[in-house]
């Protein structure tokens, strides 16, 4: 009875075994097909377009509710987003390097490599060009409207001083993205982008001189991954000197105030409202056109501001259109994901998913290296990394609205970072492990660690001098310049990659 109940089982197992292998035969038989292909990749793009929608909606949520639960700080909870901002980077990385063979562990490190270039460079720059954009549009239609409310037998020194004030608004809005953040708040972000861009200076260095001959071994892994700690001690003594600059502030204000009422309880009410009275009368009437003309500026940056805040709506409202564009999906995870009740198994069916969506996003640009004879290694730095980053880039934009550029950014950076001292070398130690090896192979040998690191470490430098040359408030011809140095490296890597054998 127990032998025929074995057998049984074990022609269950091969029935299942053959009928996958039928089915992945029936799959790759279609790839030959030039309509299935077509429909693959407009599938592909909505499939990506989908998943950044559910990190945005669903894996965050997951995320916050998961801090809260566990009663983290605020320093966990940064590490804790910033490594859940990663999941789709993580699952790209670990299917490139566990699955495939030396091709596609290549692709994942240029995945990684193009991503980290694109968000650092175009990102930023297009959001500040589309906020340079829409804001001088609107001083200009804000300045011509009140022009044309004035009455017709206003004189013509009025209408060159409205005038005036519109080319100062132009010329404010043009250098200036506008930002909205105290110079401690500034400085101390201005500190964490710096930060950030010396751990990805320092994590491409060593890539470029670790990977020179395409191979890595098992303690130079896990001496990238040991980077990480030092990453995170840095942002907690970083944290701890700002928690400390805070608390003198804070005693400093308080001392100020008590001495301003300590000095006004000495001080008549009457003697006092005397004294203000006649210092007003006193009061050249330079300074009072001076005032008058300042009121007028700030009436017309106010409009302009409600013109921004009018911009938010409709940047708001794009969410909207891709959230409608992917409703059955959205919907369906909406009502299945436990966000609320249960977020740590929410996050765990979200990395399940991206694991498998991922898995074929993989195959798919095999056929399509093949397909358009172009090298993996360059979709790698083009298609994947452009179809990664909508999110990141309309999130951008909406900050640099608000003035927030520096904020928008760090969190960005520090995922960066995260991705090239935690899942690039994770998932370097895991292949050794499953193939019993110290040494893996990551990069062809037709390719080079200078193909793949120096030129981005280059653009890097350059990025970040444009950074610090500016304090990140980007003008036109800043963000203009971060987007023709990356269609530059572009260009260089096309001529590198178009003569790859597929």
């Amino acid at each position: 009875m127990v032998g025929a109940t074995t057998q049984s089982v074990s022609s269950t197992v091969l029935a299942s075994a053959d009928l996958i292998k039928s089915i992945d035969l029936g799959f790759y038989k279609l790839q030959m097909n030039e309509s299935f292909f077509i429909f693959e990749i407009i599938f592909g793009i909505y499939l990506l377009l989908n998943l950044a929608l559910i990190a945005e909606k669903y894996l965050m949520p997951c995320l916050m509710n998961i801090s809260k639960r566990y009663n983290m700080s605020r320093d966990l909870t940064g590490i804790l987003v910033a490594i859940g901002n990663l999941v789709p980077e993580l699952t790209t990385t670990i299917l490139s390097f566990l699955k495939h063979g030396v091709k596609m562990t290549e692709f994942g490190i240029a995945c990684n490599v193009g991503t980290s270039i694109f968000v650092i460079t175009v990102v930023p720059a297009v959001a500040i060009l589309m906020t340079i954009q829409g804001n001088t549009q609107n001083a200009r239609q804000e300045g011509q409207s009140q022009q044309n409310s004035d009455d017709h037998n206003e004189n013509q020194d009025d209408e060159d001083e409205n005038q005036a004030l519109i080319e100062k608004v132009d010329k404010e809005v043009d250098q200036d993205s506008g930002h909205n953040l105290s110079p401690e708040m500034e400085q101390q972000m201005m500190s964490t982008i710096f930060r950030d861009m010396g751990f990805f200076i320092a994590g491409l260095i060593l890539y470029e001189g670790l990977l020179y001959k395409g191979i890595i071994y098992f303690h130079e892994a896990i001496a990238l991954f040991l980077v990480v700690v030092l990453y995170i001690f840095v942002i907690f003594k970083m944290e701890k000197q700002t928690d400390k600059n805070e608390q003198i502030k804070s005693l400093v204000a308080k001392g100020a105030n008590q001495m301003e009422q300590s000095s006004l309880q000495h001080l008549p009410k009457q003697q006092s409202d005397d004294q203000c009275f006649k210092a007003n009368d006193k009061l050249p009437s330079s300074y009072s056109n001076s005032f008058q003309a300042h009121g007028k500026e700030q009436d017309l940056l106010s409009m302009v501001s409600k013109q921004d805040y009018e911009t938010l709506e409709k940047e708001s409202k794009m969410l909207h259109y891709l959230e409608l564009l992917c409703y059955p999906a959205i919907k369906l995870l909406g009502l299945i994901l436990p966000v609320q009740k249960s977020p740590i198994a929410a996050f765990l069916i979200i990395v399940a998913l991206f694991f498998i969506s991922m898995d074929f996003i993989l195959t798919l640009v095999s056929v399509m290296s093949v397909y358009t004879h172009l090298s993996s290694v360059l979709i790698a730095l083009t298609i994947m990394s452009w179809g990664s980053s909508p999110i990141e880039l309309i999130n951008l934009i909406i900050a640099s609205k608000k003035g927030e550029l520096q904020i928008g950014l760090t969190s960005i950076l520090s995922g960066i970072v995260f991705t090239f001292f935690i899942l690039m070398p994770l998932a370097m130690i895991f292949k050794m492990i499953k193939k019993e090896t110290h040494e893996i192979e990551v990069i062809s040998p037709i390719h080079s660690s200078n193909l793949m690191f120096l030129p981005a470490l280059i653009l890097t430098l350059f990025t970040t001098f444009i950074y610090w040359k500016t304090r990140m408030n980007f003008g036109k011809y800043s963000a203009s310049a971060l987007i023709i140095s990356y269609s530059l490296y572009l260009g260089y890597m096309y001529y590198e990659l178009k003569g790859d054998k597929i």
